[in-house]
């Protein structure tokens, strides 16, 4: 849901899958995050589908 959601507003993303890639867990985990997806810009983040808060995150530009 949040793929649809950025790719519906023209965001460019990586995605880094936590469950494949250590260095992508590592980090994961180093930075307290509990459920993914997590969704970061700008030293901000939102876990989960949230599109109230994705939505501010994005208004941030």
């Amino acid at each position: 849901m949040v793929r649809e959601f950025l790719d519906e507003r023209d965001v460019v993303y990586e995605v880094r899958r936590v469950g494949r890639d250590a260095e992508a867990s590592r980090e994961f985990l180093a930075r307290g995050w509990l459920l993914p997806p997590v969704v970061e810009r700008g030293g901000r983040a939102v876990e989960g589908y949230d599109p109230d808060a994705l939505e501010s995150l994005l208004a941030e530009r």
